[in-house]
């Protein structure tokens, strides 16, 4: 997951993420590679590091060795919560995250190849039940949060992100881009473990299910009410609109009397309604028919 902390650095509004679509230029890098050609059960497994936290470095390490890491990731490192930082253990406590990444962004430098970052797994990784199998802890590390730098280094081809600044200092709101590389990392995720209709192997139906419940999650954080133009908002509601988003469990289609279209509503867990703009509710018709 890729979650924020906003801070002030010369007048412009980072965020310091916690936690993309392979990207261009990384065609060489087998981060995406077949699942089961990464995994070799004959060395310590998920399953071992989960019941043995003095074997999870050596698991990760294991990993990172069948996996070259991508140009724009400086490292991939396990750390316990007392090796970290007192104010990163602070926030992991407060919102327990799996795997996190140490650095500050600048919405100038997104997609300038400037953003070259670590990612830290943490304790939570283990010790939580979203993560099963060796297959989904690999899916998570290069299907998801791999995609979340590669965002950040290599730009967005599906929405123009200076489009977020608010002022001529470049603040803008930290949720609104956290919500499209949220949207862009479990995306991405998706397709590594899906092949040809199926699920591969090791990946279970529940951590598919987790992770497509993500992803509409942050397509529904573009209602949340934010400083960001509304014309943006609603040009990200089209730019990341699916009909695959709208199912018997979470769309609703209410007839109209006096308009040619009718209400589309997409509806979170707790019942609260979102309504789809008319040019979001004719996509959906098309992609329907």
């Amino acid at each position: 997951m890729l979650s924020y902390k906003i801070v002030p650095i010369l007048g412009v509004l980072v965020a310091m993420p916690s936690n993309t679509v392979n990207p261009p230029g990384t065609s060489n890098s087998n981060q995406n590679a077949p699942l089961e050609t990464i995994i070799d059960h004959q060395h310590p497994t998920f399953t071992d590091a989960k019941r043995d936290p003095s074997l999870r470095s050596a698991y990760l390490n294991f990993i990172l060795e069948r996996i070259s890491l991508p140009e724009y990731i400086t490292s991939v490192t396990y750390k316990t919560l007392e090796e970290l930082p007192p104010e990163a253990r602070a926030d992991l406590e407060k919102s327990p995250e799996y795997m996190y990444v140490d650095a500050a962004i600048v919405l100038a430098d997104v997609g300038k190849k400037k953003t070259r970052l670590p990612i830290i797994v943490t304790p939570y990784t283990f010790t939580r039940d979203t993560i099963q199998t060796d297959e989904e802890f690999v899916a998570s590390l290069t299907g998801h949060e791999f995609a979340h730098v590669a965002f950040l280094y290599f730009g967005c081809t599906q929405f123009d992100v200076s489009k977020l600044r608010l002022d001529e200092n470049g603040f803008f709101d930290v949720n609104v881009l956290k919500a499209i590389t949220e949207i862009d990392a479990c995306q991405n995720q998706l397709k590594s473990i899906v092949v040809n209709g199926a699920l591969r192997q090791g990946i279970s139906m529940r951590y598919f299910d987790n992770t497509k419940n993500d992803l509409y999650d942050s397509y529904l954080k573009f209602w949340t009410p934010t400083q960001t133009n509304p014309q943006v908002m609603q040009e990200l509601q089209r730019s990341y609109f699916s009909a695959d988003l709208c199912t018997p469990q979470t769309c609703i289609i209410m007839p109209s009397t006096t308009a040619s279209l009718p209400g589309v509503f997409l509806k979170d867990m707790n019942g609260k309604l979102y309504r789809l703009p008319e040019s979001v509710i004719k996509d959906f018709f098309s992609q329907k028919h």
